[in-house]
């Protein structure tokens, strides 16, 4: 039997975070979103708070400052956890998923239909942003902005177009 990796010191956070601001339909999944149908997967964790990755694909301009931990943890199906809301619109998606956003995007049509607006951090490394925006454009989404950006990563919102076109 495995014992899959579990994260208790964000549980906790995130459970007030969401008590205090009254989120009570809102729920927690532990494990790494995916479109994999396994019921787990590999991590591998960096030193680094900022790095782990769900590939074990690093950023090569910067040093992983240790030994890189590779561990299984449960594998969610996002799409799949979202039923439990019988499929309502989703307002804002955020993806931010350490260099799975284009296999995340690519497995994810019948999820993204259902979404209004969608936050993604890219990592150069693994993937370009003209990547990112064709697939998004693909399902019908705009670049409505780039948040943030510099040479290893950028945070972009997309916008759906509405039926007109704009």
């Amino acid at each position: 039997r495995r014992v899959l990796f579990r994260f208790p010191s964000l549980i906790k956070p995130l459970a007030y975070h969401l008590k205090v601001n009254g989120l009570s339909s809102c729920k927690i999944v532990e494990g790494a979103a995916t479109d994999q149908t396994d019921t787990e997967i590999d991590f591998y964790v960096n030193p680094s708070n900022i790095a782990s990755s769900v590939s074990g694909d690093f950023n090569p301009v910067l040093p992983t400052g240790g030994r890189v931990l590779k561990i299984k943890v449960a594998a969610v199906d996002v799409a799949r956890e979202w039923e439990a809301f019988a499929n309502a619109p989703i307002d804002l998606l955020k993806i931010d998923i350490e260099g799975g956003e284009l296999k995340f995007l690519r497995g994810h049509q019948r999820l993204l239909s259902q979404t209004r607006a969608v936050v993604l951090e890219w990592h150069k490394w693994v993937c370009s942003f003209s990547e990112v925006e064709a697939i998004l454009s693909r399902e019908n989404f705009l670049l409505h902005s780039i948040l943030e950006e510099d040479s290893m990563a950028g945070i972009a919102l997309f916008v759906r177009a509405a039926a007109d076109g704009r």
